[in-house]
């Protein structure tokens, strides 16, 4: 449980000044860029600014630890996702199949029986 808290405020000193916040994170946020594979992009980039902070200045041998950990916890996050999306969508969506023209529209069995 202690690992997912570096996880948990990694996030914060990402978005401070001095540096402008970065524009993909933001246009995630507001819904503005649906694509999926920006959000894994700044995941692992947010995940890799973690292990950062437990590294620097010094790196010890608890931090390599926990920033493995930090790694493992965050794959066990997002991986799923991206099993689910598919690894086409996210990372080669030019080569996704275009969606049919129109859904047709399904009956079920119950309403075609006619009741008498």
């Amino acid at each position: 449980m202690h690992i997912q808290l570096p996880l948990h405020f990694t996030p914060f000193p990402y978005f401070r000044p001095p540096p402008p916040p970065p524009p993909g994170p933001v246009s995630l946020l507001s819904g503005l860029n649906p694509k999926p594979s920006v959000l894994v992009m700044h995941f692992f980039m947010v995940a890799l600014y973690g292990v950062g902070r437990l590294l620097l200045p010094r790196p010890t041998l608890r931090g390599v630890w926990m920033s493995v950990c930090l790694l493992l916890v965050a794959s066990r996050i997002i991986l799923p996702i991206i099993w689910n999306e598919g690894l086409r969508a996210i990372f080669l969506p030019k080569l996704e199949p275009l969606p049919k023209e129109g859904i047709k529209r399904v009956q079920s069995k119950a309403s075609t029986r006619v009741v008498t």
